[in-house]
């Protein structure tokens, strides 16, 4: 913090949500004990940065590289997108967590509609996964969120 405190204001700071910090807490949640995020973003934007906080992209919960192992030619694009779902209950947990820290964060940036338009998440770019396992991105998956997210982003890309 403190290397970042003596940049000039015109760095942006990013901050990724962590899941783990908000679940095994999620007891001692109220307003008046905000995420440690929040003090994060404080203590940026008092020292003239922009700071913000992305959401957390709601995670598989499961692998989904084997769901695309079958060639195409003997399964078309709907089956395997049919086929290549996440696990209903890690995505509510994730959907449910992001809405938590909306209200808990003045500057949240929340991916939800965006990782799950119309309730149905989004974990393949045509042929290709957009999670490397579980729950981690992959190249292709970070680049395929952050393109479509950046609008949203209170900063001006260069």
């Amino acid at each position: 913090m403190q290397y970042t405190k003596s940049k000039s204001p015109r760095v942006s700071q990013v901050c990724q949500a962590k899941h783990s910090y908000f679940v095994e807490r999620e007891a001692q949640q109220t307003r008046s004990h905000r995420p440690a995020d929040a003090g994060i973003l404080s203590e940026l934007t008092e020292a003239g940065h922009k700071a913000f906080v992305i959401g957390d992209f709601i995670r598989p919960g499961r692998h989904l590289l084997n769901c695309i192992s079958v060639p195409d030619w003997v399964l078309n694009d709907d089956h395997i997108r049919n086929r290549c779902v996440g696990d209903p209950e890690k995505m509510a947990e994730e959907l449910a967590y992001n809405e938590k820290m909306s209200g808990l964060v003045e500057s949240f940036i929340n991916p939800n509609d965006l990782h799950c338009p119309g309730d149905r998440c989004v974990f393949l770019d045509g042929s290709k996964v957009l999670f490397r396992d579980e729950h981690h991105l992959s190249s292709h998956g970070a680049i395929y969120f952050i393109s479509r997210l950046k609008d949203r982003l209170p900063i001006q890309a260069k």
